[in-house]
């Protein structure tokens, strides 16, 4: 791997590890004290891993649908939070669709030197259209860990 695929590669990952430390607002706006709520991080890890999980039964259920698929929306959902904060619901619902431009285009920032930034951004496509089944499922997996 050439230097400069490597240095790409590690500013979205140091970049992402802002998320371990960023506190859901959510939680923040209707109360809840900072040492009790969740990182987007951890949220991202947990909306991930009910994904898989729930995709991979739907699958064995004659679903068509494809779980590690799922599994890489779940995890990459929110990481344009990374770089432009959280927003909690009440301040989302008021801007009326506002933030998710700025979050959309923080997600293609990070990911636009990779080589594979065109993967990035379809992921990111699809979550947001919400066409696909996988899609569907992360955010309603995402609504369950709110």
């Amino acid at each position: 791997m050439k230097d400069e695929k490597l240095k790409e590669i590690l500013n979205v990952f140091l970049t992402s590890q802002w998320a371990k430390d960023l506190p859901r607002q959510g939680f923040i706006q209707v109360g809840f004290k900072l040492n009790e709520v969740d990182s987007v991080a951890a949220h991202s890890y947990c909306v991930a891993i009910l994904s898989y999980l729930l995709a991979k039964q739907l699958k064995l259920d004659g679903e068509k649908i494809d779980p590690d698929r799922a599994l890489k929306l779940g995890l990459f959902h929110d990481v344009g939070e990374s770089m432009v904060g959280d927003v909690g619901g009440f301040v989302k619902m008021f801007g009326k669709g506002s933030f998710n431009a700025v979050e959309e285009k923080a997600f293609e920032v990070l990911f636009s030197k990779l080589d594979f930034s065109k993967e990035m951004m379809q992921l990111q496509d699809e979550y947001v259209s919400r066409k696909t089944p996988e899609a569907k499922l992360v955010k309603v997996c995402d609504k369950i860990d709110s």
